[in-house]
């Protein structure tokens, strides 16, 4: 085989086997094999949060914070939205003990296998974790919804802590401590985001 074959072979091994995103468009349909991965702008998906920010800029005078379930805490800092949760090396060991005590009954041994020693090994991931989504924090929407059913987080805690608001991927179903605002749809993100106030 020459040179030019050999390298045919292996962009075209680059491009339909490794590029999952190129395998999700070409074999998925043919062999099952690929998944779909956000695009940049799918992921920050800026102009919906725009609308959220509209929303609850137009429904607040005083400031607030967001937690996020089931997408990157990272794409409601970016957006300009104050996070009570995130991924960073930089705030207090207080910090993490404070935030602990939204999460801690959702991180007991019993559930997710990990998840307590994962929340507590890692310094710089400070997530709302919960035992239904676990640690998957990337749900776009082409994935499988989950109901958050009795997701045991302490409420007045995140009050405490300047959370007024949840911004989740998945709904919450039965939680009295939780209201629905509104269900944010975009055709460019990767989100149908639900927009909850805690009560």
């Amino acid at each position: 085989m020459d040179f030019l074959g050999v390298g045919a072979i292996i962009i075209s091994w680059n491009f339909l086997v490794l590029d999952d995103n190129h395998r999700n468009i070409f074999l998925k349909p043919l062999v099952g094999m690929g998944e779909h991965y956000p695009s940049y702008r799918e992921f920050y998906a800026q102009k919906q949060f725009e609308e959220i920010k509209n929303f609850l800029n137009k429904n607040n005078t005083r400031p607030f914070k967001v937690g996020s379930l089931g997408i990157h805490p990272g794409v409601a800092t970016f957006n300009g939205l104050k996070s009570i949760d995130g991924y960073t090396g930089n705030y207090p060991l207080t910090y993490k003990h404070q935030f602990f005590k939204i999460i801690k009954s959702e991180l007991q041994p019993g559930g997710e296998k990990g998840l307590y020693s994962h929340f507590m090994g890692w310094g710089n991931k400070c997530y709302l974790f919960n035992q239904l989504q676990g640690d998957h924090f990337i749900r776009c929407k082409w994935f499988d919804r989950v109901e958050l059913k009795n997701v045991d987080y302490n409420y007045d805690q995140l009050l405490k802590m300047g959370c007024k608001y949840l911004i989740s991927t998945d709904p919450f179903i039965g939680e009295k401590r939780v209201k629905l605002l509104k269900l944010f749809k975009h055709k460019e993100s990767a989100w149908d985001l639900y927009l909850y106030r805690v009560l």
